[in-house]
């Protein structure tokens, strides 16, 4: 990725991605030029962040308050202080800022960098910050979108400052991505209204989505006894991994028991209740929400575990990794509307 190039370590990272039904070429031009002040929430948000600059200017200008800019687009972020880094036309872009976010009245004056130059920018007292927009197509004729960025801070005392700022700003720097994404979307699906077959898909897909739980939910038994019976091995040819959770239900107290993916982080286990992309979250999740002791058959071993659901933050992060190992999981995203929750499974005994 390009933007590994510039920022390889960090100490602050952000992502967010979805699937957009479009074209690559498409998804990654609409994106460029999507401009966020279409959406009133974001244009409110984005007000909020920079009220501190335009008061100071008012206070300390000739006496007027600098002009909100017209339109928020990445194309317009080099006018706001951003060094474009690199681009791979169609597929990539990397803006670059050097600042002190932390600071109301220089938040983005920092030393003017060449793209060159800004990987190796040590001086104290700053952040580089990286924002990455990334297409990856997504069969034929959709794409996985992502949106990165990455703060690494340049000394101690301005990590404190940056963490403190963070702590207030990030939830809502995270909302402003998500809600773009879904902007991205709704604009996407707009330019395509004409194409009359939507409909007819929509509808093959939903039944396919049926067929696949049904399918899923009955094979269970067979699925298991193979996972057992292989240590797990099975699924190794596909680069996949594989457990069997077992809950207690949450109205009859019996157990339960699911074959799932999952997704290492660490010593832990990240689990999504993708229940096949439907509209509703799948039995499991919701005896663990109850309950969140449960066990787990992995690799051949039994373990105990606790299952705490991660917040929209840590999941906005995870998802990336999701999707380059499992781009399957890309189908359950588009197919429904509801936030898919991810899960850890933490051993305790």
């Amino acid at each position: 990725m390009l933007i590994d190039e510039f920022l390889p370590h960090y100490d602050y990272s952000i992502a967010h991605a979805d699937i957009v039904r479009a074209h690559p070429r498409s998804c990654y031009r609409a994106a460029r030029q999507l401009d966020l002040f279409q959406a009133p929430l974001i244009r409110t948000l984005i007000g909020l962040r920079a009220l501190p600059q335009r008061l100071i200017a008012h206070w300390t200008g000739p006496g007027v308050a600098a002009a909100a800019a017209p339109t928020f687009r990445l194309t317009d972020m080099t006018d706001h202080g951003w060094v474009l880094l690199a681009e791979a036309p169609n597929l990539e872009m990397v803006l670059g800022q050097i600042g002190r976010p932390w600071a109301a009245a220089d938040a983005s004056s920092g030393p003017n960098v060449s793209p060159d130059g800004f990987a190796t920018f040590e001086e104290p007292g700053f952040a580089k910050i990286v924002l990455n927009l990334r297409v990856a197509p997504y069969g034929a004729e959709s794409s996985i979108l992502t949106v990165e960025t990455r703060v690494a801070v340049t000394d101690a005392e301005s990590r404190r400052r940056f963490g403190r700022y963070w702590t207030v700003v990030g939830p809502f720097s995270g909302l402003i991505r998500r809600s773009a994404l879904r902007l991205l979307a709704t604009e996407l699906r707009n330019s395509d209204s004409n194409d009359h077959t939507n409909s007819a898909a929509r509808r093959v897909e939903r039944l396919e989505t049926r067929i696949e739980h049904v399918v899923d939910t009955r094979s269970v038994g067979i699925g298991a006894w193979l996972i057992r019976r292989t240590r797990g091995r099975i699924v190794r040819p596909w680069h996949r991994r594989a457990l069997i959770l077992t809950t207690r239900g949450r109205r009859s107290g019996l157990p339960r028991t699911v074959l799932l993916q999952y997704f290492p982080d660490g010593p832990d286990l990240i689990v999504v209740a993708a229940n096949s992309g439907l509209p509703t979250h799948p039995g499991w999740y919701f005896n663990l929400k109850a309950d969140p002791q449960a066990q787990v058959e992995v690799d051949g071993e039994t373990k105990q575990v606790r299952a705490e659901e991660l917040t929209p933050q840590q999941a906005a992060a995870f998802w990336p990794r999701i999707l380059q190992t499992a781009p399957d999981y890309a189908r359950y995203l588009r197919r429904t509307d509801r936030v898919l929750p991810l899960l850890r499974l933490i051993q305790t005994v």
